[in-house]
């Protein structure tokens, strides 16, 4: 039988309270899962039917999964959880952050830095230290790129002299 669209919210409610316990017990895995499995059942809701608050909801299961993936180490899906947050919710602080950090940490940097400026943009104390130290994390992650790419450089040269010889 199928659930009433009151009927998968309470669900949807419930699994979010499982998510809460394993996300405390630091279980990521499964606690996407069940974010996942909740945000599948808030999605099923009849458009019609979706209010302010089962917006809200379903924006909060979104940053649960984002959480999850960025706990895992998963980016690339940090990214896309992000993007989708920021279509419904264009001003959520703390998705420009950890965005920020991910394509930081995937050496995406112009796009890093893009997040960096939207959340410099949105943000109301420019001296906020979570502003400053996604910044430094860019400029640190560019730098180390750099160096590796003249290392390897100089590696590839040397070869080439003992080549040579």
């Amino acid at each position: 039988f199928e659930l009433t669209d009151e009927e998968k919210y309470t669900h949807a409610k419930e699994l979010k309270a499982q998510f809460a316990f394993l996300y405390s017990k630091k279980d990521y895995k499964k606690g996407l899962e069940i974010i996942k499995d909740a945000i599948s059942v808030i999605e099923k809701i009849n458009k019609e039917n979706i209010t302010p608050e089962i917006n809200k909801f379903l924006i909060s299961l979104l940053l649960n999964e984002w959480n999850c993936f960025n706990n895992l180490k998963e980016y690339d899906n940090t990214i896309k959880t992000g993007l989708k947050i920021i279509e419904m919710e264009k001003n959520t602080l703390k998705v420009y952050y950890y965005m920020g950090n991910a394509y930081a940490f995937l050496d995406e940097f112009d796009e890093a830095k893009k997040s960096y400026d939207k959340l410099y943009e949105l943000i109301e104390n420019k001296e906020d230290p979570g502003v400053k130290a996604l910044n430094e994390l860019i400029n640190k992650r560019r730098k180390e790129k750099e160096d590796n790419a003249r290392r390897k450089f100089r590696a590839f040269l040397a070869h080439k002299d003992e080549d040579k010889k």
